[in-house]
C-alpha cells in the first residue's frame, strides 16, 4: 500500500492517475502534469490536497479525512467532483467552476450547501445526501 504521493516529475504526460484504497496522507502540487484529466485519489487517508493542473476535468477524492475544499486546485475545466465520505463543515463557493456537470458531497458534516449552486449552469449531478443540511439555497 502506497503512503505518499511523489510529484511524478519524470511523467509528464500523464494523462490519468489512479490511486485508490492506498494509504496517501498528502498530495503535493502536482501543477507540472499539464496533461493530466483524471485524479482518482479515493479511499486513501488524504489530508491535505496540494494544487492540481488547469487541464483537470475529474478529481475523485471520496472517502477521505479531507476537513476543508482547497479552492486552491479547483480547475473552471473540471467536469466531475466527487469529495463524498470525508469531514467537510464547509464547502466554499463553486461556482467559478463553469463547466463541472457531476457535483459529490454525500455523508460529510455540512449544514449548509454550498453557496451560488444557481449559477453552476452546467451542473447535472448533485449529490448532498447523509449530510446535516437542513435547507438549500
Amino acid at each position: 500500500q502506497i503512503e505518499s504521493f511523489q510529484p511524478l516529475d519524470s511523467l509528464p504526460n500523464l494523462t490519468e492517475i489512479i490511486l485508490f484504497r492506498n494509504h496517501i496522507k498528502e498530495v503535493p502540487d502536482i501543477l507540472h502534469l499539464q496533461k493530466l484529466l483524471k485524479l482518482h485519489l479515493y479511499e486513501n487517508k488524504i489530508v491535505k490536497m496540494g494544487k492540481t493542473p488547469v487541464s483537470l476535468q475529474e478529481l475523485y477524492l471520496g472517502n477521505n479525512y479531507l476537513e476543508y475544499v482547497p479552492d486552491i486546485f479547483l480547475s473552471s475545466n473540471l467536469q466531475g467532483f466527487t469529495i463524498y465520505s470525508n469531514k467537510l463543515t464547509y464547502c466554499p463557493d463553486l461556482s467559478g467552476l463553469t463547466s463541472l456537470q457531476y457535483l459529490s458531497l454525500g455523508t460529510n458534516y455540512l449544514q449548509k450547501a454550498p453557496v451560488n449552486l444557481e449559477k453552476m449552469y452546467s451542473l447535472k449531478v448533485l449529490t448532498l445526501d447523509n449530510n446535516s443540511l437542513t435547507s438549500l439555497p
